[in-house]
Order: C-alpha cells, then sequence, then structure tokens
C-alpha cells in the first residue's frame, strides 16, 4: 500500500498544482491585474445589538392615544413616550406569546366594541399577515398557514378588560390575541402623556368625500407651521469598508472594474458589485454561488439579518418598513428613511415617487439593495399649513384624474400624515402631507400651497 502511495504521490501534487496555476491564471484575466486589499472594520457591539431583533418591521410609526381625560393624541416615533409605550407593549404583552395557532385568535363582534376605548391605538407601517407578523416577533406559528388575516393595526388596552387586539383590515375582522395587555401600566403611562406636551387630534368626518377607510383618519387641531429645507451634507460611504462587512473572510476579497465602470468586489463564492459614480447612494447586486444559497425561504429575517450586518441601518435616525411583497422565487421588501418621525421619500422622473431603502432576496439570501440617504438641513421661512381635510377634498375632486380605473371603493384610505420630498437632485426638501391607501399607494401634497407633487405606486406595482 505504501510503495503504491509513493508512486501516485508525485503525479498527484503535479496534477493539483498544474490546478492551482490554471485557477490563479483565470482570476488574473478576471480581475484585469487590479487587486486590492479591504480591512474588515472593527464591530461595535453596543451599536450592532440594538438592531439584531427585526421588531423594527412592525413598530407602528405612529400611536394614536386615547387618553383618560378624552383627548387624542399623536405619539410620534421618536417621542419619549412612544419609546416607553412601544417597549412595554413589547416586553409585557406580545413577547410572552411564544407560539400562535390560528385558532386561539377569537373573533370580536365589531358593532359591540370600539377602538375608541382608553388605550393606544398602533397602525402598523404597512399591512402585513399574520404568518410574518410571527416571524418577525419570533412567535411560532403553529397550524394550518391558509387564509390567515391581514394584520393591518394593534389595539393595546388601557382599560380594566385588559386585552390585545389584532385587526384584519382586508376582511374587516377584529381579533383578539391570547394576551393580556398590561392595561394598568397603560393607563399610567397615558395618565403621564396627558399631562405633557403631545399633538392633540380629531377624527375626520370623511363621509362627504364618498371615500372609504380601514383607519379613523385623524386631523390636528391647530394645523402645525412647516417649511421647505435645504439638503444637508450626506455622509459618503466607503466602498471598501461596505465591502468588508459583506464578506467573511477579507483578505480573500479581490476587486476590478469591469467594462461598465462598476467595481466588483470577489472572493471565490460571492459578487458584490456597485457603480463608482454611486459612492453615496449605491445600489448593490450581492451573489453567491448556488452551492451556498439555502433554501429555507424567511425573507423579513434574511434582509433584516443582511441589513444589520453591513450596518446599513442609519445611525442618526430611523427606518420605516413600507411593506413587502413576498413570491414563490424571489420577494422584496421596502423601506423609508424617517426623521423626527417624519418619513423622507425621493422624486425620480416625472412626479414618481421612491422610498429611501429596497431589499430583494431569494429564499433566506439577499440579493441587492438600493439606499438612498439624504439628510435634511436647515428649514426656511415656516408657514402656516394647510389641514388635512383640505387636502382629502382635493384628492376627492381629482379622483379621476389620479385613478382613472379605480372607484374609491377599490382603493380604501389607509391614513394621512406628514413627511418630507426630496426633489431629484436632492438640493431640497418639501414638507408634504402623504395621503395613504390601504395598497400601499401614497399621494403627496405640498403642506403650503396644496400642490399636487407626486405618487408613490402600490407595493404589488413598485
Amino acid at each position: 500500500m505504501e510503495r503504491i502511495l509513493q508512486r501516485i504521490r508525485t503525479p498527484l501534487l503535479i496534477v493539483l498544482v498544474a490546478i492551482s496555476l490554471w485557477q490563479f491564471t483565470i482570476l488574473m484575466n478576471q480581475s484585469q491585474d487590479t487587486y486590492r486589499k479591504v480591512q474588515a472594520p472593527e464591530e461595535n457591539a453596543a451599536s450592532t445589538s440594538l438592531n439584531q431583533d427585526p421588531v423594527r418591521v412592525i413598530a407602528p410609526p405612529r400611536m394614536i392615544a386615547h387618553l383618560p381625560n378624552g383627548d387624542l393624541a399623536l405619539l410620534r416615533s421618536s417621542s419619549a413616550y412612544y419609546q416607553t409605550i412601544w417597549s412595554t407593549v413589547l416586553k409585557g404583552s406580545l413577547k410572552t406569546l411564544e407560539h400562535l395557532d390560528p385558532k386561539d385568535l377569537t373573533v370580536v363582534d365589531k358593532a359591540s366594541w370600539t377602538f375608541a376605548e382608553v388605550g393606544i391605538d398602533m397602525i402598523l407601517p404597512a399591512p402585513i399577515s399574520l404568518k410574518h407578523f410571527c416571524e418577525v416577533l419570533q412567535i411560532e406559528l403553529i397550524g394550518e398557514e391558509t387564509n390567515l388575516p391581514m394584520v393591518n393595526r394593534l389595539y393595546i388596552s388601557g382599560y380594566q378588560n385588559d386585552y390585545v387586539i389584532l385587526e384584519d383590515g382586508e376582511n374587516h375582522l377584529v381579533y383578539r390575541l391570547p394576551v393580556p395587555s398590561q392595561a394598568e401600566v397603560i393607563y399610567n403611562l397615558l395618565e403621564v402623556t396627558q399631562n405633557s406636551v403631545y399633538y392633540a387630534l380629531t377624527e375626520i368626518d370623511i363621509t362627504p368625500y364618498d371615500f372609504v377607510a380601514t383607519n379613523p383618519i385623524y386631523s390636528y387641531r391647530q394645523n402645525p407651521y412647516v417649511a421647505a429645507r435645504d439638503s444637508g451634507k450626506p455622509i459618503t460611504l466607503d466602498l471598501d469598508v461596505l465591502a468588508g462587512r459583506f464578506f467573511d473572510d477579507t483578505a480573500m476579497i479581490r476587486s476590478f472594474t469591469d467594462i461598465s465602470n462598476a467595481v466588483i468586489y470577489y472572493d471565490g463564492l460571492r459578487t458584490m458589485r456597485l457603480s463608482e459614480e454611486e459612492k453615496v447612494f449605491p445600489q448593490l447586486e450581492l451573489k453567491q454561488s448556488a452551492e451556498q444559497i439555502g433554501s429555507d425561504h424567511q425573507p423579513i429575517q434574511a434582509m433584516s439579518k443582511k441589513l444589520n450586518a453591513m450596518q446599513l441601518w442609519p445611525q442618526t435616525s430611523e427606518i420605516l418598513f413600507d411593506g413587502v411583497e413576498v413570491g414563490t422565487n424571489a420577494s422584496a421588501a421596502y423601506y423609508t428613511l424617517v426623521s423626527n418621525g417624519r418619513p423622507i421619500y425621493m422624486t425620480e422622473g416625472n412626479r414618481n415617487v421612491l422610498g429611501t431603502l429596497q431589499v430583494e432576496s431569494k429564499g433566506g439570501l439577499v440579493t441587492s439593495l438600493t439606499i438612498t440617504e439624504p439628510t435634511l438641513g436647515a428649514s426656511q421661512r415656516q408657514f402656516l399649513s394647510l389641514s388635512a381635510s383640505y387636502i382629502l377634498w382635493g384628492v376627492w375632486n381629482q379622483w379621476e384624474i389620479r385613478f382613472p380605473d379605480q372607484t374609491q371603493e377599490e382603493m380604501p384610505l389607509r391614513d394621512i400624515y406628514e413627511g418630507f420630498l426630496f426633489n431629484e437632485n436632492q438640493t431640497q426638501a418639501q414638507a408634504v402631507w402623504i395621503v395613504e391607501f390601504y395598497n400601499g399607494c401614497k399621494l403627496f401634497y405640498n403642506m403650503m400651497n396644496g400642490d399636487y407633487l407626486g405618487m408613490q405606486a402600490a407595493v404589488t406595482n413598485r
């Protein structure tokens, strides 16, 4: 046996050396003789640990507080009251639910119950299926996964009934979750809130407009003062650092520029492609060899994990989940940058509006990212805004122009709220009213003069 091994050892070594030289020659030709060593950044455990939980996907951007004194208050995601209440709801109610069988959802008679009791009305950033809602909260969904409700909003009771309500916006059904709401704690928090500064609200009667709404539509009791803003100085993303966050072994990374002037990073298994001129607002194509692609189809978990690993969540602001389109082979999720509780959008072309982050996945693997991170600068002269009611009247008056092929019954309203819309060259952001529909379509109107500025398509058409 030893003689046989000695005879084949030398030819085997020669073959291995030849294969290595052949692979090296191919890599040299592909890399166009350009090499770059990427140093992996030092991970900040304190900052990344805060983002490991994908709960941000269902964090409501706004809460409507039904206060003990009978008032309505808007709590923005940037306020301390919001943070305290949301943390309490998660730890005291939702996080206690380790598994859920859809059969355990108790249907509530809407005729005998109202969202207007003392408590917190939480409009989720976008309707999301119960399956993905549980996935985000790391709740095991057991039983049949057919005909699951689409979660539109939650209601956390601060009253003696002590319950958590889940609303299916598509089927107009209301369910009670099998967990308590910690009503006494919520009530105490709302008592503190009503004695502090908040945005006072009143419900809008939408009957004269012939609209159908899945949620109550609210307006400020006193219109806010608003102003356009100049854009701030964007933070340039270092491509080498970005590559260091994507690849497992930075010592194996090579980079070269292809014929289209795009920078390609490659380590033998993964490929990251981005345009050289898009260092500030990159479009990334993230590829991996077929052997490495997993079959686990959890798009939201995959997207959250990759964004965390690459540290693409902004350091000084928030990201708002804006909907997910889950397909059989591929999925796409949309997110929007938020500043002080107000989302930021971008115009592109003729009144076409885009969000600021798009993530596509295949199975459990993220395949592409498009991120734009504009920065709000100084405010200009302040003006008293037009009311939300006036904007809704404008939408109603121009309905056939905006939606010639759809009726108002087919396009139910979901909310109207404030935001910012950057112009295409990102030099200025206008304060806008955003009229949102249940399918994710949004209309943008200037808050100072009511001008129509653009539309974001429904989630299924983006």
